[in-house]
């Protein structure tokens, strides 16, 4: 049985901790400083300026774990592709073989992230299901 996106999500996450600094945080408190942006911590974020490499991988990271997500429960390997620039414009990409899966446009991705942390594990459920379904339509992964 796959897991689900949260699942996928941690150990994604925990995966960037190779000396295991993060191991008494409860997983919900880190997928929370991932991912939840208040509104008044967007307000601060300057969107004027180049984003941050930290930013771009935390996205990077989101759509990982989606293609992740997907691999577990089809059993083949999803590409992620993820293109912003650094005025935070850009596209991610969901790729099987020479079939996008997904694609998801960003703009002002500077402020990248979610009001709550069920809003970041209800999007990701999301992108995983339209992902599949994507799939299914194209015939490309058998379910």
């Amino acid at each position: 049985m796959a897991r689900s996106f949260r699942d996928v999500l941690i150990t994604k996450i925990r995966s960037h901790d190779p000396h295991n600094i993060w191991k008494n945080v409860a997983d919900d408190t880190l997928i929370t400083r991932y991912y939840v942006v208040t509104k008044e911590e967007k307000k601060k974020i300057d969107a004027f300026k180049a984003i941050s490499p930290e930013t771009v991988a935390k996205i990077r990271l989101y759509y990982e774990t989606v293609a992740l997500a997907v691999e577990e429960s089809r059993g083949q390997m999803i590409i992620t592709v993820l293109d912003i620039n650094t005025e935070g414009f850009g596209r991610a990409l969901l790729i099987y073989e020479d079939f996008i899966l997904l694609q998801k446009f960003h703009r002002n991705a500077h402020k990248f992230g979610f009001a709550t942390l069920e809003e970041v594990l209800e999007e990701g459920e999301k992108l995983v299901a339209k992902t599949l379904e994507n799939a299914g339509r194209l015939g490309v992964i058998p379910a």
